[in-house]
């Protein structure tokens, strides 16, 4: 029966359904890095887009996901959207007040806080007491990439001042 062709009531009609146009397999690329997946993708045939996540477990610049999903079919010509990972996402954290603690206090508090503990060092000081911080090198709130280091001083004390005079007492 040709389009537009009038039958007989009740006839009997075969209608051939399309399957569309020739699909293939999509091939796996996760783990792969998106160079490498884009260029496999498009020997293929299909055109593909890149989206970004951040991933605690790849690497950046690597395939994290593929959609429509691999081993699937799909028509020549389709869009594969591949998600790259950006990396593990920077993890700021807030650089506590440690001055006036002890230095195994100020131990504690920064690597609480996910920071380290670089130099240790002393000096003297007028503002603090003997044997408490008396000196961080990164400011009092600030914001530090997870895992950096914070140098302390400790305090010796004020600084003994000493006088000299000479001349005649008369």
């Amino acid at each position: 029966v040709k389009e537009g062709e009038e039958v007989e009531r009740f006839s009997t009609v075969t209608l051939t359904v399309s399957s569309g146009t020739d699909a293939i397999m999509i091939p796996i690329v996760t783990g792969k890095n998106y160079e490498d997946a884009k260029s496999t993708l498009e020997k293929e045939g299909f055109v593909v887009t890149k989206a970004t996540s951040y991933s605690q477990d790849m690497a950046a610049g690597y395939v994290l996901s593929q959609s429509p999903a691999a081993e699937t079919k799909a028509p020549v010509g389709s869009t594969i959207t591949l998600t790259v990972s950006l990396g593990k996402e920077e993890v700021k954290v807030r650089v506590p007040k440690v001055l006036g603690m002890t230095e195994t206090e100020a131990i504690n508090k920064l690597e609480e806080a996910g920071l380290k503990v670089g130099n240790i060092g002393s000096m003297n000081s007028d503002d603090y007491s003997k044997d408490l911080v008396c000196y961080q090198s990164s400011p009092v709130n600030s914001y530090l990439k997870e895992g950096s280091v914070v140098d302390i001083k400790v305090s010796l004390g004020a600084k003994a001042a000493t006088y000299s005079f000479s001349g005649s007492v008369f």
